[in-house]
């Protein structure tokens, strides 16, 4: 509580007014009739903070919008937020909260956790590096190249470097029709605890590009909270 108290002032630092009147219109979303009038009102949170505070990160962005939810009395958001969180810790990766992003791609819907966006602790390389998930929905089932593994949904267990613009694979998760298929974990480069994964460099203009974009930080139009 005190860290978010101390985040708040920091960004309400960053410009009063407008921060004054984000806390003024802010909606617990359980008040709002439907998840297309909550997605609505999330962009345009999403497009006042970064209007008000463009170079905070998605995490503190995402502090920022809890404390929003418990000063506004939001039990019910919170109640799903904390659930989906303990979802992940015991293993449900599908349950958590998830928020769409715009693949590009016909017939393949991507989305990254916006429930589960921790920084990760990693020397190796410089900067922020952030630990998250990401989901990719396929309209027709595709197949693992090594393994032959019918598969619809992966969920991918991942670690994002903001700076370096590279990624790390923990695990992917393989699903078909909503059953796990396939568990594939990332290469390991040095043994913990906690352990480090062999990183890659971002391909540009790549699912993971837009999937780290999100993660680190990118909260214009289609971030997740």
């Amino acid at each position: 509580m005190v860290a978010a108290l101390a985040l708040t002032l920091v960004l309400i630092g960053s410009s009063d007014t407008a921060f004054a009147a984000i806390d003024k219109a802010f909606i617990c979303p359980e008040s709002l009739p439907d998840e297309k009038t909550r997605m609505n009102a999330l962009h345009d949170f999403l497009d006042a903070v970064t209007r008000a505070a463009p170079d905070k990160s998605l995490p503190d962005v995402l502090v920022y919008r809890r404390t929003l939810l418990r000063t506004h009395g939001c039990t019910q958001t919170l109640k799903s937020l904390d659930a989906a969180d303990a979802a992940v810790a015991r293993g449900d990766i599908q349950d958590q909260a998830w928020f769409p992003l715009n693949s590009g791609l016909a017939g393949v819907e991507l989305s990254v956790s916006s429930s589960y966006l921790k920084l990760y602790n990693d020397s190796r390389l410089a900067g922020r590096a952030v630990e998250t998930y990401a989901r990719i929905d396929l309209s027709r089932p595709a197949r693992t190249n090594v393994t032959h593994v019918a598969y619809d949904q992966v969920v991918s267990h991942v670690v994002y470097y903001c700076q370096a613009h590279a990624y790390a694979l923990i695990e992917n998760d393989y699903f078909l029709t909503g059953k796990l298929v396939l568990k594939d974990p990332g290469p390991v480069a040095a043994a913990g605890p906690p352990p480090l994964y062999a990183t890659t460099p971002t391909p540009p203009n790549s699912l993971n590009a837009l999937a780290s974009a999100a993660a680190c930080g990118a909260t214009r139009g289609r971030a997740p909270a």
